[in-house]
């Protein structure tokens, strides 16, 4: 099959369809930024610089399947170089506006967590949910002091060892491992064309553990969560400020990065644009130890004159 793409800059299509010299889109986990990175042939000096900000939507696929989109961005950086003359278009996620950085103060009560992001969703201007469980999580308190709303959520995230995402006009909040959409496969024989799995020891903790003041007996109190395969190590995370409750979330959340830290894989396919991060992938018909389910992390799409390759970086389940 032969590979296709739709680049368009300021919602119009733009002069470099025939003057492409690489593509790259990044798609990550969570609220990290998803980026492109376009290589434009601008060998007789035609090609127009675009402003920076301006929106940049891109499409990438297949002539026999179609296209599938790959995000928004917004220009973030160009760098015009020579000779030959080139133009080098950076772009970042476009949902991660500057509103969602900047610092500001606020107390939730009596509160769901799924009517916190819906709250913090529309003062953005986007949709808002947290799924299943995350969803139906009571606070009587929750403090936000001179914290921007994407700290904030990524502290209240790893505090449940849940993921908040920020795509497509949408702030989506879920446990972390949770299927987003259909899963991926690595298959061999068939779309491999490379892979790197390592093992890591030092992720092997037995438990976590993280302690709480209990006013009534006016002692710590530990909290464990269930870690890797290791037996003895175990590793502390800092004192909880608000009870039990919060000590075990702790625990457990840093028990389960434990658990999946213990492999993580990078696997290169034939290019696919269905994949994405946060999927589930599927490796079969490579050997032991290799095989089963991760999660995915990151993706990375590459075009260019020596084909379409999509690299995944992936974690235990």
């Amino acid at each position: 099959m032969k590979p296709t793409f739709s680049i368009r800059v300021g919602g119009v299509g733009t002069n470099i369809d025939d003057r492409l010299l690489a593509l790259e889109v990044v798609d990550q986990e969570g609220n990290r930024a998803d980026s492109c990175r376009i290589e434009v042939d601008d060998r007789d000096g035609r090609v127009q610089i675009p402003e920076r900000g301006a929106n940049i939507s891109i499409s990438l696929g297949y002539r026999e399947s179609g296209v599938h989109d790959m995000g928004s961005y917004v220009v973030d950086e160009v760098t015009a170089h020579g000779w030959p003359q080139k133009l080098i278009i950076f772009g970042r996620s476009a949902d991660l506006t500057d509103a969602l950085k900047s610092p500001r103060s606020q107390t939730y009560r009596d509160m769901s967590l799924a009517d916190i992001v819906q709250q913090i969703a529309s003062r953005h201007g986007l949709s808002g949910s947290a799924s299943g469980q995350m969803g139906q999580l009571k606070y009587k308190m929750l403090a936000q002091t001179e914290e921007s709303d994407l700290n904030f959520l990524t502290r209240i995230a790893m505090r449940h060892d849940g993921i908040f995402t920020v795509k497509n006009g949408q702030i989506i909040f879920k446990k972390r491992g949770e299927q987003m959409g259909s899963g991926a496969s690595v298959v061999h024989p068939g779309n491999i064309l490379e892979y790197r799995v390592t093992y890591q020891d030092r992720q092997a903790h037995g438990e976590a553990w993280n302690e709480w003041w209990d006013r009534g007996q006016a002692k710590r109190m530990r909290e464990t969560g269930q870690g890797g395969s290791g037996s003895a190590t175990s590793m502390a995370a800092p004192l909880a400020e608000d009870g039990q409750s919060q000590a075990q979330d702790v625990a457990g959340s840093v028990g389960g990065a434990f658990r999946r830290m213990e492999r993580v894989g990078e696997f290169t396919i034939v290019g696919d644009p269905t994949v994405r991060a946060e999927m589930s992938l599927t490796v079969r018909g490579i050997k032991g130890g290799v095989d089963g389910q991760y999660r995915i992390r990151a993706v990375t799409h590459q075009l260019s004159n020596q084909g379409y390759r999509t690299t995944i970086i992936a974690e235990d389940l």
